[in-house]
């Protein structure tokens, strides 16, 4: 028959492999090398050390470096849970096409707003939820040919015409277009 004995660093790295992510090598050195106890009350005082640590997000460590592409969620653009509460879904531009469907009866509000610091910035809003807020004006260009060309949009309602759910601004840069 065999008969095979583990050693305290395999012990050790068993424990860590249920108790972790993972063992790594620092991790069993700490665990083996504590003198006068036994493994099995270093292995208590190991998820008691755990227990005692300060609480780490992975849904946040995750959301800060991944975030999915939503296009519409249920409460479209309403100032909604924080970043990692239940929930919570979140996209890099302001309106989307559904936006563009519903705005058949109803219109984007824009409009200027003067902080308590006296900063002006810019809102848009769509069915009475704020969809995103400016430092600058928004603009528009007459000719793409030449970035200067642009004009301010006033502040007013305004439907939504077009639609496209992309970061920034898909204008070309100059001269790049063909006549």
């Amino acid at each position: 028959s065999y008969s095979h004995t583990l050693s305290d660093e395999e012990t050790a790295a068993r424990f860590l492999e249920m108790a972790t992510f993972g063992p790594t090598r620092e991790l069993v050195n700490d665990l083996v090398t504590v003198t006068g106890t036994n493994l099995k009350s270093k292995f208590a005082q190991f998820v008691t050390d755990q227990i005692a640590a300060p609480v780490g997000s992975h849904r946040e460590y995750f959301r800060k470096r991944l975030n999915q592409r939503m296009t519409e969620t249920f409460n479209i653009g309403v100032s909604g849970p924080a970043p990692c509460e239940k929930n919570s879904r979140w996209r890099r531009f302001a309106f989307t096409e559904k936006d563009k469907i519903l705005s058949g009866s109803r219109t984007m509000e824009y409009k200027t707003v003067t902080t308590s610091d006296s900063t002006i910035i810019y809102t848009l809003s769509f069915m009475g939820h704020l969809r995103t807020v400016l430092t600058e004006p928004l603009r528009y260009y007459t000719n793409f040919r030449n970035s200067d060309d642009s004009v301010a949009v006033p502040v007013g309602e305004f439907n939504i015409c077009q639609v496209e759910s992309i970061e920034g601004s898909r204008r070309p840069p100059k001269g790049k277009i063909s006549p």
